[in-house]
């Protein structure tokens, strides 16, 4: 699998981070009482980031292989992250002020729980990897399992995997709450390495599963019917402590067992996150191949790093303005609320276009 280039990921990277920016434009009206809302936002949210991040742990398996798992590569990389995450803060630092009266005279480096700690993310997990570099190995690198360095990578990748699940218990105390979005760090480790394990597995992308793609986009559907039902289990998708999730009006034996239903949601959220990429794979035989929709994706998925730093400011302000006030105050009829949706839904493809351009992307790519 190390190496093979899969046309569909780039429109479905572009997919997702469009799904990124329109999730974050329903984050204030969440919890607004309307189910067009509501309902896309927790579907949106019940895989997204989990594709994302499956993606940068396969992608990024790709790139750690290619570069030979030098820890120069990988150090250059930490240092890439470090300094994004550093300025994204710093960034974003102003609108907070702006737009949610902050009172602080400089940015809280050490804490994180918004758009920033992604960065963070990257930068543990291929912290983590660390290790890797040092694995003793043959010369002609073989691959899918064929000698004992892979077994030893995959055995450890697993560990790591079942480290992050129990570390979701380490601030029963409440002493780290979001430092350095640890919480979101370990809660969605599990699919960084899953994507890394996938890479370098014999699975291919560009064989599609008919069958697991219609079962996930069963429970998917599933899900959305049943919402009011399962609302409260949605905390999980967040990535949070296992202490927030036990406070949830959910089954005692979830409350006592949280760790269960992260266990239970990994194979929930890979599943719906490959129903759509089968999905978008199946439309672009017709509707996505050689045209501007088609390419329009591609694009977003080429840039979708630059989107993910940018765009929440125009949220941000967005909500400053008043954007949001007529619907949180007052019932609306649904034709109403349609037209909203529709609006923040062109707003969301207008914040990609805008910033999924090359010049921009040329100010954070990494040079050396």
């Amino acid at each position: 699998m190390v190496g093979e280039r899969v046309e569909e990921l780039d429109r479905y990277k572009g997919l997702l981070i469009f799904l990124v920016v329109l999730g974050h434009f329903l984050l204030p009206i969440k919890d607004s009482g309307m189910a067009l809302f509501s309902r896309s936002f927790y579907g949106i949210y019940s895989f997204h980031m989990p594709a994302f991040i499956f993606l940068s742990g396969y992608f990024f398996q790709q790139s750690f292989v290619k570069r030979g798992r030098a820890a120069s590569s990988l150090f250059s990389n930490l240092l890439y992250y470090f300094l994004c995450y550093f300025f994204l803060k710093t960034l974003l630092y102003p609108f907070d002020v702006f737009c949610y009266g902050g009172k602080e005279s400089f940015p809280d480096y050490l804490h994180e729980s918004s758009t920033p700690w992604y960065l963070l993310g990257l930068f543990f997990w291929q912290f983590a990897c660390l290790p890797l570099c040092f694995f003793k190995r043959n010369k002609v690198y073989i691959g899918k399992g064929g000698n004992p360095e892979d077994r030893k990578e995959k055995c450890y990748l697993l560990l790591l995997i079942l480290l992050s699940l129990f570390a979701g218990y380490l601030d029963q105390n409440r002493r780290l709450v979001d430092f350095l979005a640890l919480d979101r760090v370990f809660g969605f480790a599990p699919f960084f390495y899953l994507g890394m394990l996938l890479s370098q597995s014999s699975f291919s992308l560009k064989k599609k599963r008919t069958d697991l793609a219609l079962i996930a986009g069963a429970c998917f559907f599933f899900f959305l019917l049943f919402f009011p039902a399962l609302k409260n289990y949605t905390r999980i998708f967040y990535g949070v402590w296992y202490r927030r999730v036990s406070k949830e009006e959910i089954l005692p034996f979830f409350q006592s067992f949280p760790i269960l239903l992260r266990v239970f949601y990994i194979p929930f959220a890979l599943g719906i996150s490959y129903f759509f990429y089968w999905m978008l794979s199946f439309l672009g035989k017709s509707l996505f191949r050689k045209t501007i929709l088609g390419k329009q994706l591609s694009l977003w998925g080429k840039y979708s790093l630059v989107i993910y730093l940018f765009h929440r400011p125009f949220r941000d302000l967005f909500l400053k303005i008043g954007g949001y006030s007529y619907f949180l105050h007052h019932e609306r009829a649904l034709p109403v609320q349609i037209l909203f949706f529709l609006f923040l839904l062109g707003f969301s493809v207008a914040v990609c276009v805008l910033l999924g351009r090359k010049s921009l992307y040329s100010l954070c790519k990494k040079r050396w």
